[in-house]
């Protein structure tokens, strides 16, 4: 009886009986009632391929069973985790307007055509034109820290024809049409058209302000409602990210080319043997030996039998169990990880994961890091720090204002006399939002003379109460909100706008001033204005800022605006240049009716507006310089120079202006004083790009040992991919480091592609905190997420992740170089162990002495599925630096002797103990061999009793000759 038949049979399974009798109906249908019967087909089956191998089959397929099945529950729990997080995602709640009322449902139950409804502070579920929001004017706010890595709020407006649908009942009546262009990748960009069909047909044009993206947040309105135009992939955030594949690391990659070489030095060795058996039997001599069967012509089943059988044999060449003790390995390191406390961040109570542990030993061999910067490098915390009013510099001490002089210490101001019109300028040029503001009681103040202005710094700030320094601000740039902040501090409260009307608060006297325009930042002018007339009915112009286009449109000295600019910047500040113009009555109505006519402009308008702007942003008059802080993460500094001196090349890919982003390099020292900068920005022709790049190929082929920084734009990132890629690539592999501005998510993922497919194909890793750096971590070899502020998009995405940018330096250069020391010494072992215990005891065995190391094969696949030096040594290994620097040297010495000679002594112990026993199993008494009996079996004489002993194993054993072979075989 076989085995499953053997199974069957215990299990209580109820088998039906099989009938004595059968019934054969021929032509006739079986009678009612009657019991059918099957039977077998009547094909024949007498093929049955034997492997004639003394090891048994379930010997080399266990481990081969075990490594799979673990190996498919590491990876399968692995995948649950990130399934996990999915289907938090796609089971976050959304609003969608059905059967005229909104109901809950999931997000990833929305359609296209839905009109879905987004509350304040949530997420948007998928890309939606907006229909209207909880403002009267049909405005929203966002932030699209989740795309383009940056903060700050960004307006967005409903059509005006729609703007009035806010409730039920008018969504009823709504009927409109949306055609737009297909899903693209473009996030700045949107063409489509709304037929609106009330009475009549409507057709209005859409732009990006009335679109809202998914990954985007909704603030400072209640609510905002639209109709869904992009669903799941077809987002332009899921546009921007890539499909995650599945990383191999670099040993396992040459482990699997090993792994061949060794399966194809099997087959040889395995024909080989046959070839040689075979060559063997040729011999008439050796035809007839007893001990061995012989077949007089071998046929083609019998070779493969054989050749079947020697692989079998030899199968340990391949180590299988190395695998398992690879994926046990990297599950031990992986919790090492997270049990690491100097990589556990208490600010946030998060410890650090290892969401897989595939890549353990690629952390150690990182070569390029491509790192974001807002929420990564930065804090993205602005602080004001200092500022200038005619040449006299003025600096932040834990919130008192203090002249800064040199050699001396700062003394905070007695009064605001010297500033306060450069803090009423900051506290009136900007867009910022106050939540929850009162709305004015109609009470003017007449203005103050100048005295008033001369308000002391204890009566300004006294004056400040609790309610004022609760203002929760929300700007268009984080600039903004630090300045406003800094401008509350000393005592100038910007109290919030209602019905165009700002609400200014100078020491105890509150002003009333009346926007009237408000010309909005836009990078190609690199300023921002506002239009205000105050109580009595004078018109000012504030306008702030780069120096580099606000100085050229002064009156008057320039030169202290520039050496400020300098001292600051060389801080690493971000410095804006405030300015204001005074009007007349003719200069106010001249230009209101300028910016008037260009915004009610339909042809041309972008143009008729730039042009506006110029022309009523001249002959300005300074009124100071300012200089705020991006806080950077702690150990930002000491962790980029540990990595570059690692020899680790660190580029920093950012949404962010260029600007910005230049200043952030150099205080967080990605870009060092003594370097060059070569700026590819700003580029329009190709011509113009390649011409850039061939000139600075030749200069840093000819200055190898130069320090060089390459600035790009998104911009001409993508006109030098299409026109000169490899030019490209070769000219960032040359340079120090890059800086990568205004950039896309997608752009990011390309960079990394561009350094990944070069020629020297090396290791890159990805850092970053946002949806917006999905792409380029799961295009790098090594992805690690910061879980920070801008969601955890970043870190389902990652293959290792942690709270701050200063453990980068614990990860990569101890954990990454312990990872990858441990595994190579544990690959190495394998290799070695397998190919000599495969060599020195399958080599005899394959002679024909097969049966007496049929327990050695037993005892090698026990030893090899639990490996216990490969194991642990490996795991616990630190170099002896270390061990010596934690006065652990001794533990970690007895721990491998414990783990690596104890048990090898053991097994050899074993080993030689069943080797001696098998020996003396053999005793010659008057010159013949006997079989090994009991003492009491034997008679005084040295006779042995009539003992029966029938054992395959002892048949045969009184042939001289083959005495002589077993005994040779055994020393």
């Amino acid at each position: 009886m076989s085995l499953v038949d053997r199974i069957l049979k215990a299990l209580p399974i109820k088998r039906k009986e099989r009938p004595e009798t059968r019934n054969v109906f021929v032509g006739i249908k079986p009678d009612d009632g009657a019991e059918e019967q099957r039977f077998p087909s009547n094909r024949i089956v007498s093929s049955k391929l034997i492997i004639d191998s003394p090891v048994s089959p379930i010997t080399s397929g266990l481990p081969l069973a075990f490594v799979v099945i673990l190996t498919a529950l590491k990876q399968g729990y692995e995948d649950f985790l990130r399934h996990k997080a999915d289907r938090e995602v796609n089971r976050s709640p959304a609003y969608v307007f059905r059967d005229g009322n909104f109901v809950r449902v999931e997000s990833h139950e929305i359609v296209v055509g839905d009109v879905v409804k987004v509350l304040s502070n949530e997420g948007i579920p998928c890309d939606m034109v907006m229909i209207s929001s909880s403002s009267n004017d049909g405005e929203c706010f966002i932030t699209t820290a989740n795309l383009d890595g940056e903060t700050n709020l960004k307006k967005f407006r409903a059509l005006l024809e729609t703007k009035s649908f806010t409730n039920d009942e008018t969504l009823t009546n709504l009927k409109m049409k949306i055609e737009c262009e297909q899903p693209t990748t473009n996030l700045y960009k949107f063409i489509g058209t709304l037929n609106i069909f009330d009475g009549e047909r409507k057709k209005v044009s859409l732009s990006s302000e009335n679109v809202l993206l998914r990954g985007c947040c909704l603030k400072n309105t209640d609510f905002v409602m639209g109709c869904a135009i992009y669903t799941g992939q077809e987002t332009k955030m899921g546009l921007n990210s890539r499909k995650s594949t599945i990383k191999f690391s670099r040993i396992e990659k040459t482990m699997n080319r090993f792994l061949i070489f060794y399966l194809c030095l099997l087959l040889f060795e395995s024909a080989l043997l046959v070839g040689l058996k075979h060559n063997f039997f040729s011999n008439d001599e050796n035809k007839n030996l007893w001990y061995i069967d012989n077949e007089d012509s071998p046929s083609f089943k019998v070779i493969v039998e054989e050749l079947l059988a020697f692989m079998i044999l030899l199968n340990y060449t391949i180590p299988i169990s190395m695998y398992v003790t690879v994926e046990l390995q990297k599950f031990f390191g992986s919790m090492f990880f997270e049990w690491d406390r100097e990589i556990y961040d208490p600010k946030t109570n998060e410890a650090a994961r290892a969401i897989t542990s595939d890549l353990n030993e690629e952390l150690g061999q990182i070569e390029y890091l491509f790192t974001d910067k807002t929420g990564t490098l930065t804090e993205n915390n602005m602080k004001f720090r200092q500022c200038s009013v005619n040449g006299i510099k003025f600096v932040d001490v834990y919130g008192k204002l203090c002249k800064k002089e040199k050699n001396i210490q700062p003394d905070p101001l007695r009064s605001y006399d010297e500033v306060i019109d450069l803090l009423k300028a900051v506290a009136l040029c900007h867009t910022v939002r106050v939540e929850k503001v009162d709305k004015p009681n109609g009470v003017v103040n007449k203005g103050f003379s100048h005295e008033e202005e001369c308000i002391p710094m204890s009566v300004l700030n006294d004056s400040a109460d609790e309610a004022d320094h609760n203002h929760n601000f929300q700007a268009s740039s984080p600039d903004e909100k630090a300045l406003v902040e800094a401008c509350r501090d000393y005592g100038v409260i910007f109290q919030g706008t209602v019905d165009n009307v700002m609400k200014l608060k100078i020491g105890k006297t509150v002003k009333l001033y009346k926007l009237i325009h408000t010309l909005e930042f836009d990078p190609v002018r690199k300023r921002m204005s506002v239009m205000i007339q105050d109580e009595r009915g004078d018109a000012t112009l504030y306008v702030k800022g780069a120096d580099s286009h606000i100085v050229p449109r002064l009156t008057g000295e320039k030169e202290t605006v520039f050496s400020s600019c300098s001292d600051y910047a060389k801080d690493g500040l971000r410095t804006l240049v405030i300015a204001k113009k005074e009007l007349s009555k003719s200069e106010f109505e001249r230009d209101h009716e300028i910016l008037t006519t260009a915004h009610n402009s339909v042809a041309n308008r972008d143009e008729n507006v730039a042009l506006a702007y110029d022309q009523v942003e001249r002959d300005l008059t300074l009124v100071g310089v300012t200089a705020v802080e991006d806080e950077l993460q702690e150990g930002v500094p000491e962790t980029l120079t540990s990595l570059r001196t690692a020899g680790i090349k660190v580029w920093v890919l950012t949404g962010d202006k260029e600007e910005t982003a230049v200043n952030i390099s150099y205080f967080a020292g990605h870009f060092d004083k003594n370097m060059q900068e070569m700026r590819l920005t700003n580029r329009i022709s190709e011509e113009d790009c390649v011409e850039f790049l061939k000139q600075n190929k030749k200069i840093l082929t000819d200055n190898v040992h130069g320090q060089y920084a390459l600035i790009i734009d998104g911009h001409s990132l993508a006109i030098a991919q299409k026109c000169c890629r490899e030019l490209l690539q070769e000219v960032c592999l040359l340079a120090s480091t890059v800086l990568c501005c205004r950039m896309s998510p997608i752009q990011k993922a390309d960079v990394v592609k561009l350094i990944k497919e070069s020629k020297r194909h090396p290791t890159t890793a990805a850092i970053g905190d946002g949806a917006n750096d999905v792409s380029m971590i799961q295009e790098a070899h090594v992805g690690i997420g910061l879980m920070g502020k801008e969601g955890r998009q970043a870190v389902r995405a990652s293959d290792y992740a942690f709270g701050r940018f200063k453990f980068l330096r614990k990860a990569i250069l101890v954990h990454g170089h312990y990872f990858y020391v441990r595994l190579a010494i544990l690959v190495q072992y394998f290799f070695y162990k397998l190919m000599l215990e495969t060599y020195y005891w399958c080599i005899p065995t394959c002679i024909g002495f097969l049966v007496t190391f049929i327990g050695y094969f037993v005892l090698t696949t026990i030893y090899s599925v639990a490996n216990w030096p490969a194991l642990f040594t490996p795991i616990f290994y630190r170099s002896f630096t270390r061990m010596c620097e934690n006065h652990m040297w001794w533990l970690s010495i007895l721990g491998l002797i414990v783990t690596c000679i104890v048990p090898d002594i053991v097994l050899r112990a074993i080993q030689d103990a069943k080797l001696g026993f098998k020996k003396s199993i053999y005793r010659r008494t008057s010159g013949r061999s006997i079989p090994y009996q009991r003492q009491e079996d034997y008679t005084d004489n040295n006779i042995p009793r009539n003992v029966t002993v029938v054992s395959n194993t002892v048949k045969g054993f009184a042939n001289p000759s083959y005495d002589s072979a077993m005994e040779s075989t055994h020393l």
